[in-house]
């Protein structure tokens, strides 16, 4: 009798490590991320967001800023997250540039800093293959925009929240 005690506890305890590791499958499990930036400090803020509650999520985070894309392509992580803005009525050279090299790859979600989610493309970049999310520079949407890049990985790695 004690031996069947002892192998239902040991059931038990083993569903339970069961369901544990399973919850743990839902987050990053240090999948990598690299996120771009461009200067300004609203941009800077959200970036530092955006990170904060990606370790949470247990994603291996490189951070970077934006003039320094060259180094990097987006096949060596297996999601990228450029937070940039638009001059002109274009993106920004440098995310303009990141994305082209990279042929617009599906793994790339695209913050541009403005109110027009047409103008993130502007003239250059071909809207059907690239995503966007936009958001006015405003200190008081950090939240808000942080858990719409969120919402984007969450999709991209099909993760239920």
């Amino acid at each position: 009798m004690k031996t069947n005690k002892l192998l239902i506890i040991f059931f038990i305890l083993s569903s339970c490590a069961f369901l544990i590791n399973a919850e743990k499958s839902s987050t990053g499990d240090n999948k990598k991320i690299l996120i771009l930036t461009s200067s300004s400090k609203y941009r800077q803020m959200l970036m530092q967001s955006v990170s904060k509650k990606l370790n949470e999520m247990s994603f291996a985070v490189t951070s970077d800023k934006m003039k320094n894309q060259k180094k990097y392509k987006s096949l060596d992580f297996d999601l990228v997250i450029l937070i940039s803005g638009v001059e002109a009525g274009n993106p920004y050279k440098d995310t303009y540039d990141f994305i082209i090299n990279n042929n617009y790859n599906s793994n790339i979600i695209y913050f541009s800093a403005l109110t027009d989610i047409e103008g993130a493309w502007g003239k250059k970049l071909e809207k059907k293959k690239i995503d966007a999310i936009t958001a006015a520079s405003n200190k008081k949407n950090i939240e808000e925009v942080t858990d719409k890049i969120i919402k984007k990985v969450n999709e991209k790695f099909n993760i239920k929240r």
